[in-house]
């Protein structure tokens, strides 16, 4: 403000005076409000403000540290759970594994112990005695044959049970190599024989073609060898096999194919 804009009047010269009064009097109290701030009251009230705002800070940097703590704590909270599905889960695989192997084992001893019954089991249920032979000394082809076998029951087949229905008959030549079946033409029943020596007569219907020596055997089918309740089969050839000479029939007694030392009778059969 220059010279020449001051007011001229005292009047106006008056107001200016109060304005820069007033101006003056809004300074000082703004300086007062510094001071009061700085060194007085507010400035109490000040750092009260101030301090709190850093206990709000410090506050929340406290719950942001909890908060991590706690996703930690979720994340490992989540890992043990993890950790123990795993640990059911192979723990129910083991569990199947190990009733698994339970059963197999069961059933390795339920075979074992068939296998150790079927060792009990008789290897040789009755004996031949070499006695045995045909009644005429031979058999003539074609034509029924009695046979005498010598047989006694060893000591381990005592139990045993023939079982009816099962017994077969068979000549063999080794010379041939040939086995054939044949028919039992008696109905004497098929017995079970004590430990003594035993004679039994079978009456065999005599097969073509074996030549002069053959081999006979019969085969047995037993049971209860173990006992009432033992189903178990046992089989058993004869052994050893009874040597028998079978004679064919002889054409008429000039012909020269029938010799009067051959091991049969001469001409057997033949018309006369």
């Amino acid at each position: 403000m220059t010279a020449d804009d001051l007011p001229r009047t005292a009047l106006g010269r008056l107001i200016e005076a109060g304005k820069i009064a007033g101006a003056i009097a809004a300074i000082l109290a703004l300086l007062g409000s510094l001071y009061a701030v700085a060194f007085g009251p507010a400035r109490a009230v000040y750092g009260s403000w101030t301090s709190l705002q850093e206990a709000v800070v410090s506050q929340g940097a406290a719950l942001e540290g909890q908060g991590e703590i706690l996703g930690r704590l979720d994340a490992a909270l989540a890992s043990s759970e993890a950790r123990a599905a795993a640990m059911e889960d192979a723990l129910a695989a083991y569990m199947a594994e190990s009733t698994s192997r339970f059963d197999g084992l069961g059933q390795s001893l339920a075979v074992l112990s068939d296998d150790i019954e079927r060792m009990a089991l008789p290897t040789e249920v009755f004996k031949v005695g070499r006695a045995s032979r045909a009644v005429e000394g031979y058999c003539v082809e074609t034509r029924p044959c009695d046979i005498v076998v010598f047989a006694r029951r060893t000591p381990q087949g005592a139990a045993c049970q023939v079982i009816p229905g099962r017994s077969r008959y068979a000549f063999y030549s080794r010379d041939m190599m040939q086995r054939r079946e044949v028919e039992r033409l008696d109905s004497r029943p098929v017995q079970n024989i004590d430990s003594e020596w035993t004679e039994v007569v079978m009456t065999i219907a005599t097969p073509t073609g074996f030549g002069t020596g053959a081999e006979y055997v019969f085969v047995r089918s037993y049971d209860h060898c173990l006992g009432p309740d033992d189903t178990e089969v046992v089989t058993q050839e004869s052994d050893p096999p009874i040597s028998i000479i079978i004679c064919p029939l002889a054409p008429r007694p000039d012909d020269p194919e029938c010799p009067p030392d051959a091991p049969c009778p001469p001409c057997i059969g033949a018309p006369p």
